[in-house]
């Protein structure tokens, strides 16, 4: 099933910067306890961003990949992220199962990742990623599938179809200095996408700690689109993958900053969670 994204050419929109993948040799890798066997080639790009607000009703999991959804936010900036993880989680797994219509949701982990945008300059707090890229191919889906059967004693293959749904919450109040922008995914040339190995923890060959992600090149015709002024009450869901063929919309997507804001803008504060859905049939 092929569809072309309803959003209007000429809605408003910023130009911000944004990194692309340029010429990586061999096999890519991000390597986060040892930087130095990273091959990562970046290319900085100029990219308007488009207001997504006017399209908000229009948004489709299964065309442009992602929605904008009001969910009462179970926290704040100041909560305990280990404390009210499984609250927030139950929550917001709640919302995702109403919305896709799934069986079952379940959280990828037990954890909440809170990101302080660069600006903050907080120590030992955990910037958004700056190139455009997606978290999940194919095979690192099925596999993530795999390790959270293992970890929560589920029988998750024998459902039929299964997605992945990404979720992001900015804690902080608008505006925000830096956000996060979507790739509407009917844009996006699946040829172009480069898989690299995303190496996060070791032992590298434990469950969860290495998987497969992608990057792109800079493309023109893409589409990339941001909610100014979001809300803690309002939460991002975008696709990530999907098992039925001809629906798996997944969107790029990175964090950009926004221009011609006050210099003492506040940093945003941003929380993220990963789910998996499950439909018997």
């Amino acid at each position: 099933m092929t569809m072309t994204s309803e959003i209007a050419a000429d809605a408003a929109f910023v130009e911000t910067w944004m990194n692309f993948a340029g010429d990586i040799q061999g096999r890519a890798r991000v390597d986060v306890p040892d930087w130095s066997r990273t091959n990562l080639v970046l290319e900085k790009h100029d990219v308007p961003i488009f207001d997504g607000r006017p399209e908000r009703d229009r948004l489709s999991f299964d065309r442009e990949g992602f929605r904008l959804l009001d969910h009462p936010s179970p926290i704040t900036s100041d909560s305990d992220m280990a404390v009210e993880a499984e609250r927030y989680l139950s929550s917001v797994g709640a919302l995702l199962k109403s919305a896709s219509g799934a069986d079952l949701v379940v959280a990828q982990g037990t954890g909440l990742l809170k990101r302080h945008a660069e600006r903050a300059k907080v120590p030992g707090a955990i910037g958004p990623s700056r190139w455009a890229h997606m978290d999940y191919t194919a095979y690192s889906a099925h596999k993530w599938v795999e390790w959270i059967e293992g970890w929560q004693g589920l029988q998750l293959r024998r459902y039929p179809r299964f997605a992945v749904f990404q979720t992001w919450r900015c804690l902080s109040p608008g505006p925000q200095d830096n956000t996060l922008v979507l790739c509407d995914a009917s844009t996006i040339r699946p040829e172009g996408l480069i898989v690299f190995d995303a190496c996060m923890r070791q032992p590298y060959e434990d469950p969860g700690n290495q998987f497969e992600s992608q990057l792109c090149p800079y493309d023109p015709g893409q589409r990339w689109l941001y909610f100014p002024d979001l809300t803690p009450d309002e939460l991002i869901v975008f696709k990530s993958f999907d098992s039925t063929p001809g629906w798996n919309a997944q969107p790029l997507h990175n964090s950009a900053d926004i221009p011609g804001l006050p210099a003492d803008t506040a940093p945003r504060v941003s929380v993220e969670a990963r789910f998996f859905a499950f439909w018997e049939d």
